[in-house]
């Protein structure tokens, strides 16, 4: 059997092959012995196999879990570092605006002074 038809093969079985290399496939098995008996051992190991399962058994959970791990606390971590470096950016921009604020006031405090008392005779409306 020659190797363009052993590829050809699998896609004969699932029916996925175009149709003149059908053709060609059904042609080699009806004159070929060989390819006949290659194509039924084929077909019989497919559909002897074992279903696959859908879920992932629990040897494949416990190496994704040992690999994600890390990870998880890696992020974990990271995260709170993020949350600690922007609650001091905050605080410092707080403190900031603040003393900013605090100035004004004090300095509007040296300008225009209401705890005095004005003389009577002030040109000041």
């Amino acid at each position: 059997m020659n190797d363009n038809l052993k590829k050809r093969l699998l896609l004969f079985y699932f029916g996925a092959i175009e149709e003149e290399d059908r053709i060609l496939v059904e042609r080699e098995l009806l004159t070929d012995t060989e390819s006949l008996v290659d194509y039924l051992d084929l077909k019989r190991s497919l559909e002897a196999a074992e279903e696959i399962p859908s879920y992932p058994s629990p040897l494949l959970w416990n190496k994704l879990q040992f690999h994600l791990s890390p990870r998880k606390k890696l992020f974990f971590s990271l995260s709170i570092g993020a949350l600690a470096a922007s609650l001091i950016v905050f605080s410092i921009y707080f403190y900031k605006s603040n003393e900013l604020d605090s100035s004004r006031v004090h300095q509007n405090q040296i300008l225009f002074d209401s705890s005095r008392e004005l003389p009577v005779n002030s040109n000041v409306l």
